[in-house]
Formats: C-alpha cells, sequence, structure tokens
C-alpha cells in the first residue's frame, strides 16, 4: 500500500477514535447523587429516591471501536431522517395524544415487543400505526431517543415509569440504564426504596445489592 495512503488511513482512524472518546467522555458526564435523602416530587418523603437527572449511555462503559463508531454513526443518521419525516413506515400513539414517526427496523431492534409486533405486520403496505397502551407520550418519547441515539434519560422523577415502559417494551438496554442508575444513587436512605422497586421489576442484582 502507498506509504501516504496508509498515512492518511491511519489519520482518520485516529481522529475517528478521538472524537469517539470526546463523545463518550461527554455523555458520561452526570450530575452528582447528591439527592439520595431528596423527596420524589410524586411519591412520599419517607426513604424516597430522590429528585435528579442524569444521561446514561448503553455504549459508556467501554471504548468505542470503529465498528461502534460507524453503528453510532448510521444511528445518528436515522435519528436526523426521522425527524425529518424521511422514510418512516410506522406511528407509534399514545392514550394522552402522543404520536412519534418511526422506522420499524430502528425501534425493533431495541425491543423485543415491537419486533415481533411489527414482524405480524410484515405484509401490510403504507405506514403502520401502533397505539402503545398504558404509556405516555413522555416516556415513549424517551424510548423512541434510546432506539436512535442508545441514550436514556433517566432521574430520580422518572425512574420508575421508565423501568416499568422499559420492561414492559422489552427494552433491555433501557433496563440495564435504569438499573445502573438506581445503584448510582444508593445510600443507606433510599436503599428500602430502591430495593421494592428493583424486585417489583425483577432486577435481582439491583435488589440483591439493596438488601444488603
Amino acid at each position: 500500500m502507498d506509504s501516504n495512503l496508509s498515512q492518511a488511513i491511519e489519520t482518520a482512524v485516529e481522529k475517528a477514535e478521538n472524537n469517539n472518546n470526546n463523545e463518550k467522555s461527554r455523555r458520561r458526564r452526570k450530575k452528582k447523587p447528591s439527592c439520595v435523602a431528596a423527596p420524589r416530587p410524586t411519591a412520599s418523603t419517607s426513604g424516597g429516591v430522590g429528585d435528579c437527572r442524569q444521561q446514561r449511555s448503553e455504549m459508556s462503559n467501554s471504548g468505542d471501536t470503529v465498528e461502534e463508531a460507524l453503528n453510532r454513526d448510521t444511528l445518528e443518521a436515522m435519528w436526523d431522517m426521522r425527524n425529518s419525516g424521511l422514510l418512516c413506515d410506522g406511528l407509534l400513539k399514545t392514550p394522552d395524544g402522543g404520536e412519534f414517526p418511526v422506522h420499524k427496523v430502528t425501534i425493533a431492534s431495541c425491543s423485543e415487543y415491537f419486533r415481533a409486533l411489527f414482524s405480524a405486520h410484515i405484509s401490510s403496505r403504507g405506514l403502520c400505526e401502533v397505539l402503545v397502551r398504558g404509556l405516555s407520550s413522555e416516556a415513549l418519547a424517551i424510548i423512541v431517543e434510546f432506539a436512535y441515539k442508545r441514550i436514556t434519560w433517566v432521574g430520580c422523577d422518572n425512574v420508575e415509569s421508565l423501568l416499568e415502559a422499559a420492561d414492559y417494551l422489552c427494552v433491555m438496554g433501557m433496563v440495564k440504564d435504569c438499573c445502573d442508575f438506581l445503584l448510582s444513587i444508593m445510600a443507606p436512605e433510599n436503599c428500602i426504596s430502591i430495593h421494592n422497586m428493583a424486585k417489583m421489576y425483577n432486577c435481582l442484582d439491583v435488589a440483591t445489592k439493596a438488601k444488603k
């Protein structure tokens, strides 16, 4: 291979990896879990898990490879197309009036529930409209963003509703993010609340650690 071409390829790969590391660092930033003893807005102040907000990433625990970077670039391109309404073949609706144009293959890639649902309607032509019962438009918006970005916006005010929604729709990556968040804010003041929540949604590792 020509030495100039080889050097150019190495430079491009190094630049991509540096960009990935910078993006990974940005996504990893979060508020300190100082909210552990603060009251939840909609729950009893006794043993509540507090009120904070945190951004979690499914890919934040290890360095991105070039392949992972390409996958993320593809998802970002799909997100841009979704926001432009380009090539969307699905429409997710919520009982409170929310509507979310999506690409079925992207949503199905992170949710076994939608994978089975869309597979059952694989022969249908045109826009596939689905009413997602039991979810608020706010919760579904976060799930849709997770499907395209592999990022979960989770805080003490919404972790239980997100965990419930992710468990119901079999979005296992989001379930993991919610569990990681609960572990990050666990303290003596809230371990009982966290244990009960984790046990309810079969997050056995979190429940076990909260019980100790």
